[in-house]
């Protein structure tokens, strides 16, 4: 709702909320003895607890809002199932690496340089955070054109920034390595 209404100020203070939160509330339940059920339990704490400060932002944009359940829910199963496609695609490398390969040290050198490779990724959500609404606005007001130049501009912009960064990293990838890591690192670049 805030990304959508274009109140980024709102959204980004939850976002940092939200990870302060469950940084916070893992360490601390972690450091209270309660090893991984510490972690969960926190990560749900952190969780209910930036839900409430997000019911709090967003509590004047709702009562007017009318939305049929059935539009959600159309738009909601497949945002759902691309989600967890990604997040699938994003680790399922590391299970098929881990049950290759028996050795430790080499699944943690390919762990740690797919880290470093995934900052291009994370780096493109930024775009999609402001992208987002603005082709939702498009899209509502029946403008296509408009919505496809948002796209088009968008990924020109995109592609401007983070090749260069990716060329980057990859010339330089053990000097990146040992810089984000150490030295025991270097096979991994």
């Amino acid at each position: 709702i805030l990304e959508g209404k274009k109140v980024f100020s709102h959204a980004a203070i939850l976002g940092i909320t939200y990870s302060i939160l469950r940084a916070s509330c893992i360490f601390l339940f972690v450091g209270l003895g309660f090893k991984v059920y510490g972690a969960v339990t926190g990560m749900i704490l952190a969780i209910a607890l930036s839900s409430v400060m997000a019911l709090y932002f967003t509590k004047t944009y709702k009562k007017n809002a009318f939305f049929p359940k059935l539009s959600l829910l159309k738009f909601a199963l497949p945002v759902l199932g691309s989600s967890i496609a990604i997040s699938l695609i994003m680790h399922i490398d590391i299970l098929s690496v881990k049950s290759i390969l028996p050795d430790n040290a080499k699944t943690g050198f390919y762990t740690s340089a797919n880290s470093i490779a995934r900052m291009i990724y994370f780096a493109s959500q930024a775009f999609s955070v402001v992208l987002l609404p603005s082709i939702a606005q498009a899209l509502m007001a029946d403008d296509i054109i408009l919505a496809k130049k948002y796209v088009s501009q968008a990924l020109r912009v995109m592609f401007m920034i983070l090749a260069p960064f990716a060329c980057l990293i990859s010339i330089t990838s053990e000097e990146v390595i040992t810089l984000c890591y150490s030295d025991s690192y270097i096979a991994a670049g």
